[in-house]
């Protein structure tokens, strides 16, 4: 961890750490804290262990020229409202969220869906939701594992993909779907997703039904998160596929969705995804791609499953542009048990920024009694799309006062592409708006804020790693541009509101990522002694903060892996959210929590792929990992908890030991 090249730290961070907002600037982050009322109130929270203001001055606020005053008048009339909101609404859920305006409360959840889709902007027009998305996205269910790798079948499609390297001019080649002829085929002067753009989906009504003019498949994605850009036919059934790359960007090819259509049952179907960039790929090591039948789906068995045969990720012959290599093949072959059906291909369970508004627009319809729920726009994207953040807590009361209660921040899906991460996150939130003791004991400690959804105008347009900039968000938190990373800029405001104004930092930050190239679940968190910074390794450790929760991650979840996580603090992550959060807002439980685009390797899952069900319930889990805390104390200790852990063990042994149960796992 200790880099070889000789480092100048304080030059390093002045060039890193390049400007820091006020702390008047920060005061108009006050207004996403209504339950902690008004400005005066805010700024007079103390924890009930530590005083945070200690001095018999009269506090700065109250002085009537100062910063603080001027803040609080800026305020005066929200504080009222918010106070009289709070009054007249017993588990205060509300929304202030425009994309929900006029929606009746009498809509099914696939009208909901579509409306909320046809309100949101994207870079192309789409045509349709997607049928998966409609009803849900969920997975099948069942315990599928992994893939064994035929290494005789992926030496063979290498040889194939040379001999037509070496002789394509010789192949019969057409091409079956291009988005850009039928993106210029548009009216160059139509709005894009106007008010009389009316999304839905027909596919119900398609399946069984031949096409009367070929025997080529047929392929569609434009519809939110697709991603496909062309589609060659090379041979009777065997298909190139082209994706489209990251919005204002030529490359971070890996994401795929789209719609394939026209197929015969019980024919093996070649796919070949030719412009992959990653070296290496888990579909080398047991992953499948996943697979959603409209014909499944009416016949009543709705559901994702993985599929695919003759699985090999290799690389090709044809060059990427100014970088001296070649792209990555992906290929699989499927076959369907259906003719004439409509049929998805994805990469991983797809989660669209409308199925994340569509659900915050139902919880807000039933939220569980004596908990205060908030969905509002933090701010607008880059092109127009409204940022939600989720404040969940118990409702105020005199014996538990909100502002004695410690903040946990949450984040999710900085890169577009780990769809997984808003899948552990829906867990997440739907275990914080239970209705059980458990959750309502984690409510009653801590105010939950969370940004579900970090890069939605990637998420929107089908992107892997980047939004609309071509920039990695999770490289931009040490400095957010307003304009460029609103998102990142008003998340990061949040937090410094908390640690430089309120004066008490997030006590919890985790920000939800997918890992494409490790199995399992596991934590990255930050420490000094593991620091690639010498003046970090000349302070004190204090494991016991940030090794806590993944000890009781491990104790908790089978999909968690402990000897994966690391709390190394490298010098190329300085501008990551853990990383930045961690260094300067003095966030010691500050994380990074990967999930596997594949499965498990260890545990109660070993040798089985994670589904929609899995990644929900590692999201339960996180919640009850949290709750844990609590009841560990501050004189935690990893010797202290493997020694009870032994007498855990000894006493189920004996049949002695008795522990409550929290969600079917040991408390």
């Amino acid at each position: 961890i200790h880099t070889s090249d000789e480092v100048d730290e304080s030059k390093f961070f002045a060039g890193v750490f390049t400007s820091q907002r006020t702390e008047e600037d920060l005061a108009e982050y006050n207004t996403f804290f209504k339950e902690l009322g008004n400005i005066h109130l805010q700024l007079n929270t103390k924890s009930s262990s530590d005083k945070l203001i200690d001095s018999p001055e009269p506090m700065e606020e109250d002085k009537p020229n100062s910063k603080y005053a001027k803040w609080a008048n800026k305020t005066k009339t929200f504080a009222k409202d918010s106070v009289k909101e709070a009054k007249n609404q017993s588990t205060n859920a509300s929304t202030s969220i425009k994309i929900f305006k006029d929606m009746s409360s009498s809509l099914t959840d696939q009208q909901a869906y579509c409306i909320v889709a046809s309100r949101v902007k994207s870079v192309i027009r789409f045509e349709k939701v997607a049928y998966p998305d409609l009803v849900g996205g969920d997975g099948l269910g069942n315990n599928e594992p992994l893939n064994y790798k035929d290494r005789k079948v992926c030496r063979s499609k290498l040889l194939t993909c040379v001999e037509r390297g070496l002789h394509g001019g010789t192949l019969v080649q057409e091409v079956v779907y291009d988005l850009d002829a039928l993106s210029s085929n548009c009216s160059s002067g139509e709005e894009q997703n106007s008010t009389d753009n009316h999304l839905f989906n027909w596919d119900e009504s398609r399946i069984g039904k031949r096409s009367s003019d070929s025997k080529q498949l047929h392929f569609e994605s434009r519809f939110e998160s697709g991603n496909l850009r062309k589609v060659i036919q090379i041979g009777l059934r065997e298909y190139d596929l082209i994706l489209t790359p990251d919005v204002n960007s030529g490359s971070r090819h890996q994401w795929f969705y789209f719609e394939v259509s026209n197929m015969e049952a019980n024919l093996a179907y070649t796919f070949n995804i030719i412009n992959c960039e990653k070296a290496n790929s888990q579909f080398n090591f047991g992953m499948k791609p996943i697979l959603f039948s409209v014909t499944e789906a009416h016949l009543g068995r709705p559901g994702w499953v993985r599929t695919g045969a003759e699985i090999c990720y290799y690389r090709n012959c044809y060059q990427r542009p100014a970088k001296g290599k070649n792209y990555l093949t992906t290929s699989f072959t499927v076959t369907f048990p259906h003719a004439y059906d409509v049929c998805y291909l994805a990469y991983h369970f797809p989660y669209t920024y409308s199925q994340m508004m569509t659900n915050i627009w139902k919880w807000t319809r039933r939220v569980p009694p004596s908990t205060y729920f908030r969905a509002e726009t933090l701010c607008e994207t880059l092109n127009g799309n409204e940022n939600p953040l989720l404040t969940i807590t118990s409702v105020d009361s005199k014996s538990n006062p909100i502002q004695n209660r410690k903040v946990i921040f949450l984040t999710s899906r900085v890169h577009p592409g780990e769809s997984n991460a808003s899948w552990v996150m829906h867990g997440t939130l739907e275990a914080l708006l239970g209705n059980n003791p458990y959750m309502a004991s984690l409510r009653d400690d801590y105010v939950f804020k969370i940004v579900p959804m970090l890069n939605i105008e990637g998420v929107v347009n089908g992107c892997n790693r980047y939004g609309l900039t071509n920039e990695d968000l999770n490289r931009r938190w040490s400095n957010p541009n307003q304009v460029l990373h609103p998102v990142i800029y008003h998340t990061k405001g949040l937090m410094e509101y908390c640690t430089r104004v309120l004066q008490r930092p997030p006590y919890v930050f985790v920000d939800y990522h997918g890992h494409s190239r490790r199995k399992n679940v596991f934590l990255f968190g930050c420490s000094r002694s593991g620091s690639w910074s010498a003046a970090d390794r000349a302070k004190p450790d204090q494991p016991a903060q940030y090794l806590m929760l993944p000890h009781l991650m491990q104790r908790i979840s089978p999909a968690f892996a402990l000897p994966l996580c690391s709390f190394k603090v490298e010098r190329n992550k300085e501008s990551t959210a853990r990383v930045a959060i961690w260094r300067q807002l003095g966030v010691s439980r500050s994380y990074t929590m990967e999930s596997s685009f594949c499965g498990c390797d260890q545990g109660d899952l070993a040798g089985l792929h994670l589904d929609t069900k899995h990644l929900n319930t590692i999201g339960q889990d996180f919640c009850q990992a949290l709750s844990m805390m609590k009841d560990c104390g501050e004189d935690w200790s990893v010797d202290k908890y493997v020694e009870r852990k032994k007498s855990f063990f000894c006493e189920s042994e004996e049949g002695i030991g008795t522990e409550t149960r929290i969600m079917g796992r040991f408390f």
